[in-house]
């Protein structure tokens, strides 16, 4: 039978290390040279969790805004993969192809890894605090919680008042 093919590498895809497919967590895959790119339905956080670690995305979008996050980065960042799209089926062929794309050395491939590690790169900037820079997110958070710390200094001092 033809599936069983099919299941069998995949199986073997799998059992090399070379994806993770988006279901338990799978911190411990990430940090390996092994992981070479994260098969996700596209919510925000598999799709965070992929480029925080410089992994290339391949799209099952399921519902929602899953679909719209799949299409932007498809399209204007190149670091996912559609496997399907809209309420079409995922085919087989169709799967391998494109995790041929992905895996198998093409430029395309390539390019999408290089894009991934450059976001990675960009979101590691971003959180980074110490005393000479300051990312993006880091300030953020200082910002709030100074906002949330003041106001709730003038909502004691208001309450002591009247």
């Amino acid at each position: 039978m033809e599936t069983d093919g099919c299941l069998a590498a995949l199986r073997r895809e799998l059992m090399a290390g070379d994806f993770c497919w988006n279901g338990p967590p799978n911190w411990k895959f990430y940090p390996t040279n092994k992981t070479g790119a994260f098969l996700s339905h596209f919510g925000w956080n598999s799709v965070v969790e992929s480029l925080t670690n410089g992994l290339p995305v391949l799209a099952l979008p399921m519902m929602g805004d899953q679909h719209f996050i799949a299409k932007m980065l498809e399209e204007e960042t190149e670091v996912c993969i559609g496997l399907a799209s809209g309420s079409s089926e995922a085919k087989y062929k169709d799967i391998l192809e494109k995790i041929e794309v992905v895996m198998g050395g093409t430029s395309k491939g390539n390019d999408m890894k290089r894009k991934a590690c450059e976001i990675k790169d960009f979101l590691g900037e971003a959180k980074k605090g110490n005393k000479i820079f300051k990312g993006a997110s880091t300030k953020a958070m200082d910002e709030f919680l100074s906002a949330v710390l003041s106001k709730s200094c003038n909502l004691a001092s208001f309450g002591e008042a009247n």
